[in-house]
């Protein structure tokens, strides 16, 4: 699951870091993880916990909608 996170993160790239880093939303990442092993989570509710983990990292750069970061959470929870 961290890869298959990590992936989706990282190609969504939120805040469109240009060269990205491998590991540049390893905190963000991790804190996802969290949330999707440790709950049975629904797309909504996990969309609405990545907005919540992103704006807290990154304030005023992250300027992504909860919309979008639902749409992140179905792909992350409806792809093996």
């Amino acid at each position: 699951m961290e890869l298959k996170l990590r992936r989706i993160i990282n190609e969504w790239n939120p805040l469109e870091i240009f060269p990205l880093i491998e590991s540049e939303y390893d905190y963000e990442i991790n804190r996802i993880l969290f949330e999707v092993e440790n709950k049975s989570i629904l797309d909504e509710k996990l969309g609405i916990i990545i907005y919540k983990i992103f704006k807290d990292s990154f304030s005023t750069q992250f300027d992504k909608t909860i919309g979008d970061c639902i749409e992140v959470a179905k792909i992350i929870l409806n792809t093996d």
